[in-house]
């Protein structure tokens, strides 16, 4: 939420930006859809920079893969929700 990044952050504008990461399995090589809810002003997907849209697409590979999202550290979203189909995203 909005006010627990402020609260941390009190100066974030000093700062190289703001950023959310997660990581997901994919079974296999291939281009994956991703729904991003929340806006984001950049992304790189395993270190490979990608266009963030309300639905954008980049390819994956099999195993662990990692999404990196940069957030406008001004003004961020009040909520960040991102998913894609056949996706398990990791939760620790």
């Amino acid at each position: 939420p909005r006010e627990a990044i402020e609260g941390a952050f009190s100066t974030r504008n000093n700062n190289r930006g703001l950023f959310a990461a997660t990581q997901f399995e994919a079974a296999r090589r291939g281009k994956v859809t991703f729904t991003l809810a929340g806006g984001a002003t950049g992304a790189w997907l395993n270190g490979h920079q990608v266009t963030p849209a309300a639905q954008f697409t980049a390819e994956v590979k099999p195993g662990l893969n990692t999404l990196v999202l940069q957030l406008d550290a001004v003004n961020p979203p009040t909520a960040l929700r991102l998913s894609a189909g056949e996706m398990s995203f990791r939760t620790e």
